[in-house]
C-alpha cells in the first residue's frame, strides 16, 4: 500500500468553539464550513476536517508536519495557545497541545532529511 495523502477527522462538541480555537492555531479560518462541520486544505493536498457530534466519541489524535516549530509556537503564543508537552530529539522536534474538546495534535517538525520523504 502506497498512501499519497491524508484525511484527518476530529469529533467535537461545539463546533462554533472548536472552529475558532483551529483558527487560531493554523493562523486561518477554515476552507470550508457548513452545517455539519468545517474542512482546512493544506499545501499538498491534506485536510483537516471537525464535524459536530453530540455525545459519542471524543479524544482523538492529528499529526501535523510543521516546516518552522519555533515559527508556530511563536503564532500560537501569540493566540493564547500553550503547548502541554515538547520534545526534542535528533531527528524530530514535536510540541503536544490538546483542543477544547480534549484531542491531542501533536506539531512535529521533522529535523533529519531521511525522515522528511
Amino acid at each position: 500500500m502506497r498512501i499519497t495523502n491524508l484525511l484527518a477527522g476530529v469529533a467535537v462538541k461545539d463546533l462554533s468553539q472548536s472552529i475558532a480555537w483551529y483558527a487560531l492555531l493554523t493562523g486561518s479560518a477554515p476552507t470550508r464550513r457548513s452545517a455539519e462541520g468545517a474542512e482546512w486544505h493544506f499545501e499538498g493536498g491534506c485536510c483537516l476536517r471537525l464535524t459536530q457530534q453530540q455525545g459519542g466519541f471524543f479524544g482523538g489524535a492529528v499529526t501535523m508536519v510543521v516546516d518552522d516549530l519555533d515559527e508556530q509556537l511563536e503564532q500560537m503564543s501569540n493566540a493564547g495557545l500553550r503547548p502541554i508537552q515538547r520534545k526534542d530529539a535528533e531527528a524530530v522536534r514535536i510540541a503536544f497541545v490538546r483542543d477544547p474538546d480534549g484531542n491531542q495534535l501533536a506539531l512535529v517538525q521533522v529535523m533529519s532529511a531521511a525522515l522528511a520523504s
